[in-house]
């Protein structure tokens, strides 16, 4: 039983991965991987756990244990390991290793999917699994329109049928074949072998003479000067050589293929790419970065290339299932979505934009109806003018005055007052504040000396008038006209002042 015991135990040792401090395989993942064997032997004790780990050791890790003493336990084995090489590895540059990891010539593609996961697997920390998907979609090199079919997968399952169901559109193609020239270009310039993913470039000596003959060539651009890193095209992606027209290579471009077809032309002797009339191209601004948008009314949505959105600080994608049906019935899928605001005419619109593949459109953004719904839209031959939509709530501060009046208090005095005693009276009248004054303990008793009622007429006359009425009614009495009443209701006296300046008075007698 102990035999079958060290037997099988050098079987598995010998298939699992050894650990050697010297590349991306942490130091964590070697542990968990081995105790993940461990659980195949219950009963296993600390000093076989020690022999088994111990074989799976070599290189830099294995001098470090030589240089160690005391390490006669599993524990203290481990503890010394981690303490030596816990920080030989962060997820920081897994993520960049994951990024520049390429589909090699000699690979598969379920066999650069396993590489890309075991490559995900050595960071401590858990690696999404739709992370990795779009790692593995950027670095397969094929067309890009049959690469659409790989998108909208959320789990390794899901994706994993995907590729198969890509390997067999490419092998249906006759893409697969290796001796292919466009495969062919992009394996050989890569240049990297499988096991070994560092190089070393062997020392040239500078020639004047060729350095003349050869100068510096883009190869994003194919133009003279500079070199791709610094290509100031580098955002609109690469320039085609059969049209020359950027966002896509000259073994996918459409005109090229159009051009190459054998069936003969049909009353079509020469075509020519015609310059529109007026500029439906406008500067957008997203995240501080500007780019050239087109303005089509026949767009729902506001869509963005994919190489574009790389170069942009933009959020995460969200998934979707969107297909979008453009000119001849062709079917695009939206790669993702993301929230933004944009900004065009100094106007700042939020809209929802769709990520789109490079062969799509040779535009960086399309500006939508989503966008142009909430603007005036104002086309000339000039060009296009964006004026946003005044909204109700941004009226609110605006203040309309509806009643001007002035508080300032006015007294009837009268007209024959002069100006300035009429000036004296307002002051007075003004600067009144009324007072309490001093009370004393003294009741007001009104004492009668008969039965006459007291009593006060109701429409009460100005001194100088009363003198006027009184002598009136006394030559009406003397006359006979009136006569004496001690009725406590009389008739109204009004008095009228003529035109010739002389004062009269006329009775109102309420029938």
């Amino acid at each position: 039983m102990n035999t079958q015991f060290w037997t099988l135990l050098r079987d598995i040792s010998a298939t699992s991965r050894k650990f050697t401090g010297e590349d991306f395989y942490s130091v964590n993942s070697f542990f968990r991987d081995v105790e993940e064997n461990f659980e195949l032997f219950p009963a296993i004790s600390s000093s076989q756990k020690l022999i088994f780990a111990k074989r799976l050791v070599c290189g830099t890790a294995k001098s470090f244990l030589f240089s160690q003493r005391n390490l006669n336990t599993y524990e203290s084995f481990k503890k010394a390991l981690i303490e030596e090489f816990s920080d030989s590895v962060t997820s920081i540059e897994i993520h960049r290793e994951l990024e520049k990891r390429k589909m090699y010539k000699t690979e598969t593609l379920m066999q650069y999917f396993n590489s890309m996961r075991e490559l995900a697997n050595r960071c401590d920390s858990k690696i999404d699994e739709a992370s990795i998907i779009q790692y593995v979609i950027n670095g397969i090199d094929g067309p890009r329109s049959y690469k659409i079919i790989l998108y909208g997968a959320t789990s390794f399952s899901e994706f994993k049928q995907k590729l198969r169901t890509y390997e067999t559109v490419i092998k249906n193609m006759g893409i697969h074949n290796s001796n292919s020239p466009n495969f062919r270009h992009s394996y050989e310039s890569r240049g990297r072998d499988f096991k070994q993913q560092s190089f070393q470039r062997k020392p040239t000596k500078f020639n004047a003479s060729d350095a003349a003959k050869n100068p510096q060539r883009c190869f994003n651009c194919n133009d003279i000067g500079h070199l791709s890193k610094s290509c100031p095209n580098h955002s609109r992606g690469p320039r085609c050589l059969s049209c020359n027209l950027y966002g896509h290579k000259s073994f996918e471009c459409r005109r090229a293929n159009l051009n190459n077809t054998s069936t003969p032309p049909s009353g079509v002797n020469a075509v020519h790419e015609l310059p529109s009339p007026i500029n439906m191209c406008k500067d957008v601004t997203i995240f501080g970065r500007k780019l050239n948008g087109l303005v089509d009314t026949g767009s729902n949505l506001t869509l963005l290339r994919n190489s574009t959105y790389i170069n942009i600080d933009a959020p995460p994608l969200k998934q979707t299932n969107t297909l979008l049906t453009g000119f001849g019935f062709s079917r695009i899928n939206v790669i993702g979505t993301f929230d933004s605001e944009i900004t065009i005419d100094d106007q700042i619109f939020p809209v929802t934009i769709s990520v789109v593949p490079n062969s799509c459109t040779n535009y960086d953004l399309i500006i939508g109806c989503d966008v142009i719904k909430q603007a005036h839209l104002n086309i000339s031959p000039t060009g296009v003018k964006f004026a946003q939509i005044l909204r109700p709530s941004d009226n609110e501060n605006e203040n309309f005055i509806m009643t001007i009046s002035d508080g300032s208090p006015t007294f009837d005095i009268g007209p024959n007052v002069s100006q300035h005693n009429r000036a004296e009276v307002e002051q007075l009248l003004s600067t009144y504040t009324p007072k309490k004054t001093k009370t004393v303990n003294i009741e007001l008793d009104i004492a009668l000396t008969d039965d006459e009622p007291i009593f006060h007429k109701p429409r009460r006359l100005p001194f100088a008038e009363r003198d006027i009425v009184d002598a009136q009614v006394d030559e009406w009495v003397k006359n006979g006209i009136v006569e004496p009443c001690s009725s406590p209701y009389a008739s109204q006296v009004v008095v009228v002042k003529k035109k010739t300046g002389n004062q009269e008075f006329a009775l109102i007698i309420d029938a």
